[in-house]
């Protein structure tokens, strides 16, 4: 190992200077000399500018290999001996690839501890416990990533960044850059350097760097100075798939970079947030609010073809208080999910929106009929169809419906999330997507409960032959034989509420058979206004 005093007897034999003279003219004692020496002892500041009047040695080279020396001892104190170094650093921080890379230029590369010096310079950290804590300062998708990997990727960004002159970053401006971007992702070919142009013209830090193998991490945020920085990775299958990055990443600028304070608001770790708030990167909450719109859009659709097709404005909701139709809600939020990285593949469009829009619609009105007693819709006199719950035509629908929704339609959705979440805050957001989203379970619990007690009353009352006819029969009388509870069912939840509710619900006999309530209801209009465009059948 490499100390001071090594140079300072070299310096006194060649002067032909004694120890004892040497240790005189410092004001020291012998003893005190020997140490020096040996490495022995610390030397002070006070004590290299001493040996610079006597020597005319630079205190700051004297310091520098002081400085190793410490932390050379200090690194070998932490792991024992050399071989552990080499098991722990060497391999664990991929020395040999950050040398092929020539992202450090390592002074000795045969001094493991001279390796381990480079490496803390590179990563600015005083010690290897240190690197743990730099996660907390950093966003990004932690769940199957090894640290280490990323915290010299990172390093090797904030490296990059020093060449960046960018201007002062003011969130107000965010809208404006991300109208930018996606007029250049429209563009034919891919241009980093424009992006990054771009990016830096907005007060934004921007690194497109390659990773050291095995890291699965496409990006992170992480604030410089004054700056928010954003860093992505080659990691990428295509161009969509890196401006997905992209934009995820400059929503960190948004939510979670604190303008003020200049830096990370929540350094909580992303990895237990991704964990808990998002699916397949996006937003627990967005997709919440992605239902909640959807099922009021799909809503207003089926009213709009009821009236069309039917010549009536009828209920097409799927619950008994709301306007929501959740086959839309549902619909919507898992093409979203499972086809958000497609938007310029057309054909994988059409096809998941096929295949996905199928199961969905498939699985709603399996579980309406058995959780709610309901059928929804019958295509059982269409072609191609699969227990009159899905058909060929409507999974086309379906294909075409996910290249709208996801290509275009989406993205005016979500301008318009964001649009709320630049009006008010997102405290308050939070709160009225989670009351809404708890009305909602509240209403479909209660429109099950509904639906029940009211196929029960026109079961017993119409002497409908249905299987399990006896428990029906006994469930009645426990119902309607109380008067409190049979007088509130029919104040909230009378014959006229249930079919204008629910205009298509029915029952099955033990025949197979589909009995519609309407027709024994036919006193009762099931809708809420005719148009005398098309007389209903």
């Amino acid at each position: 190992m490499i100390y001071f005093g090594k140079y300072l007897k070299d310096y006194l034999e060649y002067s032909n200077i004694s120890q004892t003279e040497f240790a005189m003219r410092m004001g020291i004692t012998q003893k005190h000399m020997n140490e020096i020496l040996n490495g022995k002892t610390n030397i002070t500041l006070e004590m290299a500018a001493n040996i610079e009047r006597l020597t005319g040695i630079k205190s700051s080279f004297i310091i520098s290999v002081e400085n190793s020396r410490i932390l050379k001892e200090s690194i070998l104190k932490e792991y024992g001996n050399l071989q552990h170094i080499k098991e722990e650093i060497i391999k664990k921080y991929y020395i040999n690839e950050l040398k092929k890379r020539k992202w450090i230029k390592f002074k000795d590369e045969t001094d493991e501890l001279q390796i381990c010096i480079d490496l803390l310079d590179f990563l600015k950290i005083k010690d290897f416990e240190v690197v743990p804590k730099l996660e907390e300062q950093v966003l990004f998708k932690k769940s199957g990533n090894d640290f280490n990997k990323i915290a010299l990727w990172i390093a090797r960004c904030d490296e990059i960044i020093k060449e960046q002159d960018v201007n002062e970053y003011n969130s107000y401006n965010l809208m404006f850059l991300i109208k930018d971007l996606k007029e250049l992702a429209y563009k034919e070919g891919f241009e980093l350097e424009k992006i990054k142009e771009l990016l830096n013209k907005y007060g934004i830090y921007f690194v497109c760097e390659k990773t050291l193998p095995g890291t699965k991490i496409r990006g992170c945020f992480k604030v410089k100075g004054r700056q928010p920085a954003v860093y992505v990775t080659d990691n990428y299958a295509d161009k969509d798939s890196f401006f997905f990055e992209l934009f995820h990443e400059l929503g960190h600028c948004k939510s979670d970079y604190n303008e003020g304070k200049n830096k990370i608001k929540n350094v909580k770790k992303e990895a237990e947030t991704n964990k808990r708030a998002t699916i397949m990167g996006l937003s627990i909450w967005r997709i919440l609010a992605y239902f909640i719109i959807y099922s009021i859009v799909g809503y207003i659709i089926e009213t709009i073809f009821g009236i069309i097709t039917k010549g009536v404005w009828e209920s097409r909701q799927s619950f008994l208080y709301g306007p929501f139709c959740a086959i839309y809600g549902v619909g919507a939020v898992i093409m979203i999910i499972f086809l958000h990285g497609y938007s310029k593949k057309y054909t994988r469009l059409f096809l998941g929106g096929f295949i996905v829009g199928s199961i969905v619609e498939y699985l709603v009105s399996w579980i309406g009929e058995m959780l709610l007693g309901v059928k929804w819709w019958d295509y059982s006199n269409m072609p191609l169809n699969i227990n009159g719950r899905i058909c060929v035509y409507f999974s086309i629908f379906w294909g075409f419906l996910a290249l709208y929704l996801i290509g275009s339609f989406n993205p005016r959705i979500d301008r318009l999330i964001d649009w709320f979440k630049s009006k008010f805050s997102l405290k308050f957001l939070k709160i009225a997507t989670s009351t809404i989203t708890t009305l909602l379970l509240i209403d479909c619990i209660i429109t099950g409960v509904a639906l029940s007690f009211f196929l029960i009353r026109m079961i017993v009352k119409n002497d409908l032959n249905v299987a399990d006819k006896q428990v029906i029969v006994q469930k009645y009388n426990d119902i309607y034989n109380d008067e409190n509870l049979s007088n509130f069912v029919y104040k909230y939840w009378g014959d006229r509420k249930m079919i204008r509710t629910f205009p298509n619900i029915k029952v099955q006999d033990v025949n197979g058979d589909m009995i519609y309530m309407d027709s024994l209801l036919s006193d009762i209009q099931p809708y809420y206004y005719k148009f005398n465009i098309i007389n209903r059948k």
